[in-house]
């Protein structure tokens, strides 16, 4: 939160008269700052009532970028199941353009923290859904994937459903004129994603080196390295730079990142909400996994989930749950005995499979 704050100031010169204020907000207990942001959510929602004239149903997923996408299945099943309702997403702002990227029924309101969802009378707000993974409730694993989660923990039967993003052509005319992504050219676009996010989910960066090393040595590519100097979680984080890729780390909106998977003919990347995104613009996809398990999280045509088999392998969904963030007893083996080798093959693999 800190660091979003600053950068937003950075940018607005002419607001820097309110970083005292945000300093003090930030130094109050969570209780109180939650009561604060969720009073604004409060008045959000009754303006979004005023115009609507209609009970509310609320559906709120913070997290996120792979969280927010694994829950809209559940979410527009909710908006189809109560059709005398309308839906309102509710989410962090900087991830509002996800559903709308989606398409997802009802409207969406943003909440720059996470806070409760404040409540309302009856005839204002009908329902409201504050769905969790069942690794997050601390419940055995019955369902075989994220998506399934949301939907169980919202008391639906789960479906096939996933999320797909339907990307504006403009949008996408936008990006290929941006980027000099040419439709007739021979090379193939490859867009990578090496974190950063929580050491143990990340991927050693000379195994990457080695990667885009191999892929520039035996294929005609492109190679776009995104990302951000930030994690959701962790705050600010610096993302290394590689040799050999053209960087447009801090240089793309979600959306514009939306419109470039679009036409990417693979990604690579770890255990991120970026392999979300890549599978929801369906576009063929690697994602490097270790202490979480591929199955449960990816769900798209043309994903790919590569891991190291170990007999601690996948420790973030056992029960009781294990807190990989906090570190590793075995040196991060799973990621670190997965070779570049075995993702330069499957890569090419794929890259021959796809057509331009």
């Amino acid at each position: 939160m800190k660091a979003r704050i600053k950068q937003f100031l950075a940018a607005h010169p002419s607001l820097q008269f309110l970083l005292p204020a945000c300093q003090f907000m930030l130094g109050l207990p969570f209780k109180i700052r939650n009561a604060f942001f969720r009073e604004i959510l409060r008045w959000r929602l009754f303006r979004l009532w005023l115009t609507q004239r209609k009970p509310l149903l609320l559906f709120a997923r913070f997290g996120g970028i792979g969280d927010i996408l694994c829950s809209l299945p559940a979410y527009e099943a909710l908006c189809r199941a109560n059709p005398s309702t309308q839906g309102v997403f509710i989410t962090l702002t900087e991830f509002k353009c996800l559903p709308i990227l989606a398409h997802a029924p009802g409207l969406v309101c943003p909440s720059r923290s996470h806070c409760s969802v404040p409540k309302f009378p009856a005839w204002l707000v009908a329902r409201v859904f504050s769905p969790q993974y069942a690794d997050e409730l601390g419940q055995p694993n019955t369902n075989p994937h994220l998506i399934a989660d949301f939907f169980t923990t919202c008391g639906l039967a789960p479906t096939a459903a996933r999320p797909r993003f339907q990307v504006q052509p403009d949008l996408r005319k936008h990006i290929c004129a941006a980027l000099g992504i040419k439709s007739e050219a021979s090379a193939k676009i490859v867009v990578i994603h090496p974190g950063p996010t929580w050491k143990v989910k990340e991927w050693p960066m000379a195994y990457w080196q080695s990667l885009v090393n191999g892929l520039r040595k035996s294929a005609s590519v492109r190679i776009f390295q995104i990302g951000a100097h930030r994690h959701v979680t962790l705050g600010a984080i610096e993302a290394v730079a590689l040799q050999g890729v053209e960087s447009l780390v801090e240089k793309l909106s979600l959306e514009d990142i939306a419109a470039l998977l679009t036409v990417t003919n693979l990604f690579i990347g770890i255990d991120s909400g970026m392999i979300h995104m890549a599978g929801a613009a369906d576009t063929s996809s690697i994602g490097i996994f270790g202490p979480t398990d591929p199955a449960r999280i990816l769900r798209y045509p043309g994903a790919v989930g590569l891991s190291h088999p170990l007999p601690c392998s996948f420790c973030h969904h056992r029960q009781p749950r294990l807190h990989y963030q906090s570190g590793c007893p075995h040196d991060i083996a799973c990621m670190t005995r997965l070779r570049p080798e075995t993702v330069l093959e499957r890569s090419l693999e794929l890259l021959a499979a796809e057509k331009i």
